[in-house]
C-alpha cells in the first residue's frame, strides 16, 4: 500500500498539535506525519507517536528549509505539505492518491478555517489563483466561467502555497524548495513554476479540501516578522524565476509559455501584447495634498499594473515611489501641474513613450497596452469612470481630455510642455487622438480635485474589471475616509443610539448614517425630520443626543452658535462633529460666497479656532474631507493665539490651531482613549502609585530580557517596554481629553 507523508513545518504555532491530530483523524489509510518544529518556543509541544515523527530544531531555519528537511526524513511514496494551522477533509489521502497522475501536482480546494470551532467557514472557498506582477498570488474569480475550469480536475495556474500533493518521484524531479528565496514568501508561485516549466501539470481537486487559518486577520504572526523578509522573497523571485527560461534544472518550457497557456491573465496584458519591448515610462505627479489612504492605494495599484514599466514620480514633498524628483511646494494650479509633468518627461529615457498618472486615479492593467502610432499627437484613454466615496454607483466620464489618461512620445511631450512652461500658458495646445482600453480606469472625486467632474450623469452600478463600488474598494485596497465614515465609526465604536444632524441639504450624509434615533434639521430639505432653522430648533428642543453633526450655514457666527447650542443638548460622553473646518484655499472660505464658486466651505473654521481657547472642551480636526472637527467635553490646554483670525495667519498656523490628525491616527487615538477610560483603575495603579512608573516597569522587563534565551519571549518583552514608554508620553494628551487620569 502506497503511503502518504504529510510534511508540517511550523514555528510557535498554537494549533500545531491540533493540526497533527486532525490529519491522522481525517486519513482513511495509514499516513506518516513529519512535524518540523522550527525553533524554540512551541507551546503546546507536539507529541511524537508511531505515526508522527517530530523534528525539534534548536534555532529557526525558515519554512522552506524546514519543508526540505521534512521531505528528507519522510519515507512515503507520496508527499504532501500543509501549514501547521490547517484542517484536511475526511479521506483526503485516498482521494488525492487516486487522482494524482504522474508529473502532476494536486491542490485541494482551499477554504477558510474557523480555529475556535475547528471547522471550515461557510464562505471563502477558492480553487483558482494567478501570480501577479507584484509577486503576490491573487484570487481569480472569473476563471471559473471558462470552459476549461468546469471539468472535474481543472488545470490551475498557481496556488497559495499552504498545501500541495504530489508523488515523491515528481517532487524529486522538479527539485526541493529554493532556500535562497528566504524563510517565507512566494512558495505557491515557486511550486507552480517548477511544476509547469519542468513539463508537468498542476490541477485542482474539487472533491478534497484543506481549511486554512489566515493568521493576519486574527492576531498576526506568533513570532517576529519583518516586511523585509517578504521584500527579499519578492526580489529573489523576480530576479531568478520571472521571465527566465532556465530558472530550474529540468526546465523544458519557456516562461512565456506559462503565461500564454492561461491567457488572458489579469495584470499580464502588456506582457502578452508585446512583452514590454517598446520603451514605456510612467510619470506620476502629485502635489502631496491628498488623503494618505487614497494616495497609498493608488500607488500600490500603479505598481501592480506597471509590471516592468519604470516609474518616475514628481512630487512637492520627498516621496519613496519609483525614481523620485522633489520640486518643492507649489501653488495648486494647472500650471504647477505642467511644471511637474515637464520635470518627469525630462528625466525619462530618450525615444520612450510616456504614460501620465495622477495620484487619485486607479489604473487598470490594460491602460498601459496602448502605444502611440504617431509622435505628433497625444493619445487619451476615454474608458474612464468617476466615483465619489459613499456613492452606490459610478459615473461614466465620456469625452473628457484629461492629462491623467494620456500617453505620448517623449519628443512630442517635451516640446509642447517646454513651450507651455516657458510662455507661462494655462493650457497646452496639442492634437488629441482618442482610444479605449479594454478595461476602464477609476477617477476618484474628492474635495481636492483640480479637474471637473463627469458632465454626463450616466450612473453605472458595476464596472468591468472592478465590479460594484463595494467590490472596487476591496479590490483596490482603498479605505477612504469621509465625514459619514467618521460619524458612523464613532456611533458604532461608542454604541451611540441618538443622532442629530444640522444642515441635511440633499441628505448625502443623513441617508447613510445608521443609528437607532435620527433627527435632521434643515429649513429647505425634504430629507430633514425638522424643517426649521437650527436656532429655532434648539430653542424648542428638550432632547439630548449622543452625536451631533453640524453642517449647516458655514458662517463664523452661525457655526459658533450651533456648536454652543449643541453642547447644551449633548449627552454625557457624547461627541460633536463639525464639517468643513479646513478650507483648501482663500476663495473657498470667503463670506459671502463668491459668484461662480463651485466649492464653498465658508469661514466656520474661525468658530472652531475660537473655541480652542476654552479649557473645558477637547477638540481636534481629522484631516480629510475639508476637515472634520471633533468636539467633546473634557480638558484642553487653551490655544494661545496671538494674531488675528485671518486667512494669512490660518495658513501659517493650520496644524497647531486645528490640532490635525490623519484618519488613521484618529481611529488609533479614539481606541487608546477608550481603553484608558474603560480601564482607569488599572491605568492609575500602573501610572500613579509609587513604584508603578514606566521607568520601574521597564527596568524589571529589562532584567527578564537579559536573563532569557528565548527569542519569542525577548520579542514580546521588547513590545512591552515600548508600550510602557509610549503610555507615559500619551498621558498628557489623555488628560486633555478628559480621561480623569492624574498626570
Amino acid at each position: 500500500m502506497d503511503r502518504v507523508s504529510v510534511i508540517i513545518p511550523g514555528r510557535c504555532e498554537r494549533y500545531f498539535q491540533k493540526t497533527v491530530e486532525s490529519v491522522l483523524a481525517s486519513a482513511k489509510e495509514s499516513v506518516e506525519v513529519i512535524a518540523v518544529v522550527d525553533g524554540p518556543g512551541q507551546n503546546p509541544p507536539v507529541k511524537e507517536t508511531k505515526d508522527v515523527k517530530v523534528i525539534n530544531l534548536p534555532e529557526s531555519i525558515g519554512q522552506r528549509a524546514a519543508y526540505n528537511l521534512g521531505v528528507g526524513q519522510s519515507s512515503g511514496e507520496y508527499v504532501m505539505k500543509i501549514d501547521a494551522h490547517a484542517l484536511l477533509s475526511p479521506g483526503f489521502d485516498v482521494e488525492l492518491k487516486n487522482n494524482c497522475p504522474p508529473k502532476t501536482t494536486v491542490l485541494p480546494e482551499m477554504r477558510r478555517l474557523d480555529p475556535r470551532k475547528w471547522e471550515p467557514k461557510k464562505s471563502g472557498r477558492t480553487l483558482f489563483m494567478y501570480p501577479g506582477l507584484d509577486l503576490y498570488c491573487h484570487y481569480w474569480k472569473n476563471y471559473k466561467n471558462r470552459p476549461e475550469a468546469k471539468v472535474d480536475y481543472p488545470e490551475v495556474m498557481t496556488g497559495q502555497g499552504s498545501c500541495w500533493f504530489t508523488t515523491r518521484e515528481w517532487n524529486d524531479y522538479i527539485g526541493l524548495l529554493d532556500e535562497g528565496v528566504g524563510s517565507w514568501g512566494n512558495v505557491g508561485i515557486e511550486v507552480s513554476l517548477r511544476t509547469w516549466l519542468c513539463g508537468g501539470r498542476q490541477v485542482a481537486n474539487k472533491n478534497c479540501w484543506q481549511a486554512h487559518w489566515f493568521r493576519v486577520s486574527d492576531g498576526g504572526f506568533p513570532y517576529p516578522f519583518s516586511g523585509r523578509q517578504v521584500a527579499k522573497a519578492h526580489q529573489y523571485t523576480w530576479e531568478n524565476y520571472y521571465f527566465k527560461d532556465d530558472a530550474f534544472k529540468n526546465q523544458v518550457r519557456p516562461f512565456h509559455w506559462y503565461i500564454e497557456k492561461f491567457a488572458p491573465v489579469p495584470s499580464w496584458e502588456v506582457y502578452l501584447q508585446d512583452q514590454y519591448k517598446p520603451k514605456r515610462v510612467i510619470v506620476y505627479y502629485t502635489d502631496n495634498d491628498l488623503e494618505r489612504s487614497l494616495a497609498d492605494a493608488v500607488r500600490k495599484q500603479i505598481v501592480k499594473a506597471a509590471g516592468l514599466i519604470p516609474i518616475i514620480s514628481v512630487s512637492q514633498e520627498p516621496l519613496n515611489f519609483g525614481t523620485n524628483i522633489c520640486v518643492g511646494k507649489k501653488p495648486k494650479t494647472k500650471f504647477s501641474m505642467y511644471e511637474q509633468m515637464l520635470e518627469g518627461v525630462r528625466a525619462a529615457p530618450d525615444d520612450s513613450f510616456i504614460y501620465f498618472c495622477e495620484h487619485d486615479v486607479f489604473y487598470h492593467y490594460s491602460h498601459f497596452i496602448q502605444i502611440p502610432k504617431t509622435d505628433t499627437a497625444i493619445w487619451v484613454n476615454q474608458n474612464k469612470y468617476h466615483w465619489k466615496q459613499g456613492d452606490p454607483h459610478f459615473l461614466k466620464a465620456k469625452d473628457q481630455k484629461a492629462w491623467s489618461m494620456t500617453t505620448g512620445s517623449k519628443k512630442y511631450l517635451l516640446n509642447k510642455l517646454e513651450t507651455t512652461v516657458s510662455n507661462r500658458q494655462d493650457a497646452i495646445k496639442v492634437r488629441w487622438f482618442k482610444y479605449n482600453s479594454e478595461r476602464p480606469n477609476i477617477d476618484i472625486r474628492h474635495d481636492r480635485n483640480l479637474t471637473r467632474a463627469a458632465t454626463k450623469k450616466k450612473k453605472v452600478f458595476n464596472v468591468p474589471g472592478w465590479g460594484s463600488p463595494k467590490h472596487f474598494k476591496s479590490t483596490a485596497k482603498y479605505k477612504g475616509t469621509m465625514r459619514f465614515d467618521i460619524i458612523q465609526w464613532l456611533i458604532d465604536f461608542y454604541e451611540f443610539t441618538s443622532y442629530l444632524e444640522i444642515g441635511v441639504d440633499k441628505g448625502h450624509t443623513f441617508k447613510i448614517i445608521d443609528c437607532e434615533l435620527k433627527h435632521g434639521v434643515d429649513p429647505n430639505s425634504k430629507f430633514a425630520t425638522h424643517n426649521l432653522t437650527s436656532d429655532e430648533f434648539f430653542k424648542t428642543c428638550d432632547q439630548k443626543y449622543d452625536l451631533i453633526f453640524i453642517d449647516g450655514l458655514h458662517e463664523h457666527q452661525q457655526v459658533k452658535r450651533d456648536i454652543l447650542n449643541a453642547l447644551e443638548h449633548l449627552n454625557p460622553g457624547g461627541v460633536i462633529v463639525v464639517h468643513d473646518c479646513k478650507p483648501r484655499n482663500e476663495r473657498e472660505q470667503r463670506v459671502p460666497k463668491l459668484q461662480n464658486q463651485k466649492i464653498w466651505v465658508g469661514d466656520g473654521w474661525k468658530a472652531f479656532v475660537e473655541l480652542r481657547e476654552r479649557n473645558d472642551l477637547y477638540m481636534y480636526v481629522v484631516d480629510t474631507n475639508n476637515g472634520v472637527g471633533i468636539i467633546r467635553r473634557g480638558f484642553q490646554v487653551p490655544l494661545n493665539r496671538e494674531c488675528e483670525l485671518d486667512w494669512h495667519n490660518f495658513q501659517r498656523n493650520t496644524r497647531r490651531w486645528l490640532k490635525l490628525k490623519t484618519p488613521e491616527d484618529f481611529k488609533k487615538f479614539e481606541h487608546e482613549l477608550f481603553s484608558v477610560k474603560r480601564y482607569k483603575p488599572m491605568s492609575m495603579k500602573m501610572m500613579g502609585k509609587k513604584g508603578g512608573r514606566p521607568g520601574t516597569i521597564c527596568q524589571a522587563l529589562r532584567e527578564i530580557y537579559y536573563n532569557t534565551d528565548d527569542d519569542d519571549t525577548k520579542y514580546r518583552l521588547r513590545v512591552c517596554m515600548t508600550m510602557a514608554k509610549s503610555m507615559y508620553r500619551k498621558l498628557c494628551e489623555y488628560k486633555e481629553a478628559g480621561s480623569g487620569l492624574s498626570q
